[in-house]
């Protein structure tokens, strides 16, 4: 939700009363009035002579009134950030006649320590009948003829409703104080300097929004609204002086975020709030205030506005917090609490997490609210469609059992497009139908985790046979789904760099981030929590060749599983190809991308071999492993061209974020524009990278060059 902005402005056509007296007569249509605070002359007067008597000079108001009080209490007086800079006679005379709190960049922040409080002017019918805000400023408004039209009133919160012809009243120090023109005629519009888009497209949002989730509240289903802290929209943030991301609260924010959060809960009662602390706000414990004395008191600001008695459900990420620090004070405030984390970091890699990621899975599980499993972007994963059951419902139970959760968030398999696929297609496939089995066999096993396997194959087997027309057709598309499944999570969970988006699987490593992983920040969370227990390339070449036992999976096991899973694919969705009956078009995107996977697979083993015989080079110094690893890397180029045909003209692109935020392989952005983001796109790099590492072995065969495993093996257009 675009939040309108905390300052509103209301137009009056009667003056309202300001923090002095009013005169009510004198004005046009009932008397312009006196906006000052109104005018005693005998008062005036007297209060004139004492002063002029006892301060003749602006010398001696300096000597008796400001210098003694400023340097009593240590120059707190007037001449520090919170108020104007009255140290100096020439100070006093430069701010004359100009406005109260000139130099402050938010007036929102000073504390007016000597200064009554203002009024408050209420709207007494209408839409927005009770509305109370305490008045900033009053500005008069003529025309060009110089005659008054209106005043316009600036107060420190901002409309709910826009609304004209309101009647109002002014409050000073609660009680009732008379308006010009009898409080009969006020108009204001929702303060709207936050707004990021038009009025016209925020209403248009809000009914769409409005709709989906009205529609899903009588379908039993919570509809939650994620947001990151601390955001604020780019005008309110400009207005204020003020950066869109903040590492820290001000007075400001605060308000900002706890009205924003208090509107919308009024408005959308039946939504819950999906929160993320970070990642502007690190600090942990400023994270733990922030939560609880904006986050959310807004929420609870809200349910009363709503009249709501039960609490909707606030989901706290576990990213960029510990919320071993947060969750215990914010559950003193609020008890509809739920944490979540990521599942198998932003891919999917195994059923059997473990070590660091399992054991936070495990705490958050146990701070006294109900923990979320969150299956995150899918990098591994991405573009090509994932529908394996066998696989899901094993991570489900995992989930349930090694992790503790009692929830399931499923993100799409091309998350930064949404709601678009990356298929080729006009118009663009939708991802909730070309996807329709990634989520549904997730809802299905977060339902039911346990459904034994014959029910359940004959469950599929019924969804497939009304997809693709035939028994036959849907058993062996189940096989094919359920095989192609099992590659991309051994691919990346043994020799990936990061289960995070900054890598794109699908589009290849070079032969040197195989080799030297730590050059390219390998993160070590990978193999110890988001992989069964196994050996990285490295460690499994030392170990063959110290003649030591291996332990739990290995580079060469991963080769030939990747390369069996993938074959058996290929082979059934093959022999589909001839009995289905129904939704032609879709199965042959299907079949393509089984085929891809094909590829993919065998684009990694081959290289992977290639790495091997690099890593045992520097034990063996012997040039024939160098040898024998040029022609692997030449198979798998030629794997690769073989992928980047299959996906010439049927995918736009393989991932779905290209920023520079991309680093595996290649950068995903140049020069802040996307880059790299196609098969294609990579070809000439992995060309290079083959040429250029013939180039060497034949200089190591001349013993012109030693190379180590430490050499530099990417190629030099990288």
């Amino acid at each position: 939700m675009k939040r309108r902005g905390g300052i509103a402005v209301l137009v009056a056509v009667a003056a309202l009363g300001c923090a002095g007296r009013i005169d009510t007569g004198g004005g046009p249509d009932g008397g312009a009035g006196n906006a000052d605070g109104g005018s005693d002359p005998a008062y005036d007067e007297l209060d004139r002579g004492r002063a002029q008597a006892r301060f003749r000079t602006t010398t001696d108001l300096m000597r008796y009134v400001f210098a003694p009080g400023c340097a009593a209490e240590n120059n707190e007086c007037h001449n520090d950030e919170d108020f104007p800079d009255l140290h100096t006679e020439g100070n006093l005379w430069n701010l004359l006649h100009l406005p109260c709190n000139l130099g402050i960049g938010d007036r929102t922040t000073v504390e007016e320590f000597c200064e009554r409080q203002g009024d408050q002017v209420r709207i007494t019918a209408g839409a927005n009948q009770g509305f109370t805000a305490r008045i900033g400023s009053i500005d008069v408004n003529v025309d060009d003829q110089g005659q008054f039209t209106r005043y316009t009133v600036v107060v420190d919160t901002a409309l709910p409703q826009s609304q004209s012809g309101a009647g109002f009243e002014i409050l000073r120090d609660g009680a009732v104080q008379p308006a010009l023109g009898g409080g009969a005629s006020l108009a204001g519009a929702a303060g709207d300097y936050a707004l990021e888009v038009t009025e016209e497209q925020l209403a248009r949002n809000e009914a769409m929004f409005r709709y989906i989730v009205e529609e899903a509240d009588r379908r039993g289903i919570w509809v939650v609204q994620m947001f990151y802290n601390i955001i604020l929209s780019q005008p309110f943030a400009a207005h204020h002086g003020l950066e869109t991301q903040l590492a820290a609260p001000t007075p400001v924010a605060a308000d900002y975020t706890r009205k924003s959060l208090a509107e919308f809960v009024r408005q959308y009662p039946n939504v819950g709030l999906h929160v993320c602390l970070g990642e502007a706000l690190l600090d942990i414990d400023k994270q733990a205030e922030w939560c609880t004395q904006v986050i959310l008191p807004g929420v609870k600001d809200g349910m009363r506005a709503a009249g709501l008695v039960d609490e909707p459900p606030v989901i706290i990420r576990a990213h960029a917090t510990d919320l071993r620090v947060v969750m215990p004070p914010a559950l003193n405030v609020y008890r509809n609490l739920f944490t979540e984390a990521k599942f198998n970091g932003e891919s999917l890699t195994t059923w059997e997490p473990r070590g660091p990621g399992q054991e936070t899975h495990l705490t958050l599980s146990r701070l006294g609210s109900t923990h979320v499993a969150n299956v995150h972007i899918l990098a591994n994963l991405e573009p090509f469609r994932y529908g394996a059951p066998r696989f899901i419902q094993n991570s489900v139970q995992a989930a349930r059992d090694r992790l503790g959760a009692r929830g399931l968030h499923v993100y799409p398999l091309a998350y930064w497009n949404w709601p678009n696929a990356p298929d080729k297609t006009d118009p663009p496939l939708k991802q909730y139908q070309r996807d329709w089995i990634w989520f549904e066999a997730w809802a299905r096993y977060a339902w039911n985790p346990d459904i034994d396997s014959v029910s359940d194959r004959t469950y599929w087997l019924d969804r497939l046979t009304d997809t693709y027309g035939t028994p036959r057709a849907a058993a062996l598309i189940l096989d094919a789904y359920n095989d192609g499944g099992e590659c991309a999570p051994r691919l990346v969970r043994r020799f990936g760099i990061t289960e995070g988006n900054r890598q794109t699987l699908s589009l290849g490593m070079t032969l040197d981030e195989l080799v030297n992983p730590e050059r390219y920040g390998a993160l070590p969370d990978l193999w110890l929590s988001q992989s069964p227990p196994g050996e990285r390339l490295q460690e499994y070449v030392d170990r063959q060749w110290n003649h030591q036992p291996h332990e739990g999976e290995t580079p060469p096991q991963i080769v030939r599983e990747v390369l069996d899973y993938s074959g058996k694919a290929v082979a059934a969705i093959d022999a589909a190809e001839a009995v289905v009956t129904k939704n032609r078009a879709e199965f042959q995107r299907l079949h393509n991308d089984i085929h891809c996977i094909r590829a993919m697979s065998q684009n990694y083993a081959a290289k992977v071999n290639a790495a091997l015989l690099v890593l045992r080079y520097q034990h063996s110094r012997d040039v024939t492993d160098m040898e024998q690893a040029a022609r692997f890397l030449a198979e798998s180029l030629e794997h690769y061209r073989t992928l980047a045909e299959l996906t010439d003209t049927t995918y736009a692109f393989a991932n779905s974020m290209q920023t520079s935020h991309r680093r595996i392989p290649v950068p995903g952005a140049i020069d802040g524009q996307p880059a790299n983001f196609h098969w294609s796109h990579l070809l000439t790099i992995y060309e290079n990278e083959l040429a250029e590492f013939e180039a060497k072995v034949a200089l190591v065969k001349q013993g012109k060059l030693d190379v180590t495993a430490k050499a530099e093996l990417k190629p030099s257009s990288r």
